[in-house]
């Protein structure tokens, strides 16, 4: 915030403080003199690592209440008031470890990376095994990991740890966390899913003789929340469900693949992202929400998401979307095994018959694959690699333009329709 405003808003504060009537001791929102200073100050901290709103409140009355007058130099203490702020941020940070059962996975041994930061951990049939293996992995004393874990069982999702499970080391507020568990969660295991079809990974044979099994056991609602300090501990919940995760998970055994993971779970779920960050993790939301109505045979909402993934991306506030989508999206992915005009007329066709459904009631129909190279899967895998070019945006965007990122990449995409158009590839 500008010094000078912020200045004044404390000086205001200050002789309203001590110049008036009132409880000093009760500083809240309906006092309109402090939210004008909290407001101030959150401007100015919002950013900064391991920020919270309520940190940030309670530290501005704690440092109020030491004052017995108006302070001499107001400047110097607002920046006080900000520096103890951003003080109290890496002072109430801790260490978390969020734990995702992936339901209708496939998993035979621990993969570690990024620093540990990611764990998988296959499940044991012997689950006090299971439970040192998590133990160790987050160093947390056995005896507080089974008194959790024993409280998970019984009071949230009773099949929490006959599933394979993801570890996400999480250094941030506790609040935040508990917060955004669930969402991480969720969108973590959409992220998956995206690499398992953008990177065209295998399954490996022993997992799919276990499809059967794994589907029995009882839908997850819940993500676990383990820290050293048992105040932090806790659980997310969704009503919904966590989704499924139908992925063999052994192709993170490859340097390579945890990478990508590792960059894009940073930008998409940690990092403050901007406009275009924002643009393509709506996109991998719609994709896997479309994905879960393909799953189910329902062609028509899943044809329609998929298209509206794309289109997030690649179509924003243009005409011509079917041409632009089938043109574009051909031209920026690959599949092995086909030609960038076969994957542009089935694009093509996928549009038409999203235009048929929204326009005229019309359902699609797509025709059997006996090999289930269908349309659908076509377009599934198409989309996974444009949200993976969100790891080539900076050299993709390198090129000196005007406006934000989001804004010079549909200039970007915009450039490209109009080079295929007219024959200047």
């Amino acid at each position: 915030m500008n010094i000078r405003r912020a200045k004044k808003i404390c000086e205001d504060f200050m002789n309203y403080y001590f110049n008036s009537i009132i409880n000093k001791s009760e500083l809240d929102y309906s006092c309109k003199p402090f939210m004008n200073l909290l407001q101030a100050v959150w401007e100015d901290v919002y950013t900064s690592d391991y920020s919270d709103l309520d940190i940030t409140y309670f530290t501005i009355v704690r440092c109020i209440s030491d004052l017995e007058q108006i302070p001499s130099d107001i400047s110097s203490y607002y920046s006080y008031l900000v520096d103890a702020v951003k003080n109290s941020f890496q002072k109430n940070k801790g260490e978390h470890f969020v734990i995702i059962p992936l339901h209708g996975s496939g998993l035979n041994k621990t993969i570690t990376f990024e620093n540990k930061k990611f764990c998988l951990i296959p499940t044991e049939k012997n689950e006090q095994i299971l439970f040192k293996k998590l133990s160790r992995a987050m160093h947390i004393k056995y005896k507080a990991c089974v008194h959790m874990f024993e409280h998970t069982k019984r009071s949230r999702s009773k099949d929490f740890f006959k599933h394979n499970l993801l570890l996400i080391k999480i250094e941030n507020q506790t609040s935040h966390v508990k917060l955004n568990a669930i969402t991480i969660a969720v969108r973590t295991i959409y992220l998956i899913q995206l690499l398992h079809w953008a990177l065209n990974t295998t399954e490996d044979s022993t997992f799919s003789l276990k499809k059967l099994l794994i589907d029995r056991l009882e839908e997850n609602h819940h993500v676990l929340i383990m820290s050293n300090d048992e105040w932090r501990c806790g659980h997310g919940y969704t009503i919904k469900g966590v989704p499924k995760c139908k992925v063999d998970l052994h192709f993170f055994k490859k340097k390579k693949y945890q990478t990508i993971f590792s960059e894009l779970f940073n930008d998409f779920f940690i990092e403050r992202g901007d406009e275009l960050t924002k643009r393509f993790v709506n996109s991998l939301v719609l994709l896997n929400r479309a994905f879960q109505f393909e799953e189910k045979n329902d062609n028509d909402l899943a044809t329609l998401l998929y298209t509206t993934s794309a289109e997030a991306l690649l179509t924003t506030g243009k005409n011509e979307k079917r041409l632009r989508f089938a043109a574009t999206l051909s031209e920026l992915i690959s599949i092995d095994r086909k030609k960038r005009t076969e994957i542009a007329k089935i694009l093509d066709n996928v549009y038409r018959k999203r235009n048929d459904f929204v326009h005229e009631g019309v359902l699609p129909f797509y025709e059997y694959c006996k090999n289930e190279d269908s349309d659908l899967k076509v377009v599934r895998i198409a989309i996974s690699k444009l949200i993976l070019k969100y790891n080539e945006i900076d050299t993709l965007l390198a090129i000196p333009g005007e406006g934000d990122r989001s804004k010079r990449w549909d200039t970007y995409i915009d450039q490209l329709f109009i080079n295929l158009i007219f024959g200047e590839r």
